[in-house]
């Protein structure tokens, strides 16, 4: 075998995928046999009333992110919205826009990094408008526009 050291290295990323997988199945286990136990106490506190299958399940959960501190992503939100005049909205764009710049990127050449910024102030902004902070203008993804809430206008003044 020529490759000898690279095969090596493949193959230690494999076992330690192989881990990884192990260990994740382990957890899916556990909460899995935790699930079991809420939905007894559900059904028994409920009188079965209550069907614990029906319960959405919460999909979202904040991720450390390596381009963002806790709350940065709030506050450049923030920060943009903040200066518009009552009632003026802008789209998510011109908030990554103002984002990727200030981290110091170049949005126009930097398409596949903007993307991913996108979806996170997607993200959040979508958080913020189910808390009442933001509101969301318009309903098709090419016209959609954000903008303080009236309610909120003076929270973020300060």
């Amino acid at each position: 075998m020529e490759n000898q050291i690279a095969l090596a290295a493949l193959m230690r990323w494999r076992a330690e995928k192989a881990g990884r997988i192990d260990e994740l199945e382990k957890e899916i286990e556990t909460l899995r046999v935790d699930l079991v136990h809420l939905d007894s106490v559900i059904l028994d506190k409920g009188q079965g009333v209550i069907d614990p299958e029906a319960i959405p399940s919460r999909n979202r959960f904040p991720r450390k992110s390596k381009w963002f501190a806790h709350r940065e992503i709030t506050r450049i939100i923030y920060d943009v919205l903040r200066p518009l005049p009552e009632g003026e909205a802008v789209p998510a764009r011109t908030i990554v826009n103002a984002a990727m710049r200030l981290k110091g990127f170049n949005p126009e050449a930097d398409r596949g990094l903007r993307g991913t910024y996108m979806n996170k102030f997607l993200c959040q902004l979508g958080a913020l408008a189910a808390r009442g902070v933001v509101a969301k203008i318009g309903q098709h993804k090419d016209h959609v526009t954000w903008r303080l809430s009236r309610i909120n206008t003076e929270e973020a003044a300060g």
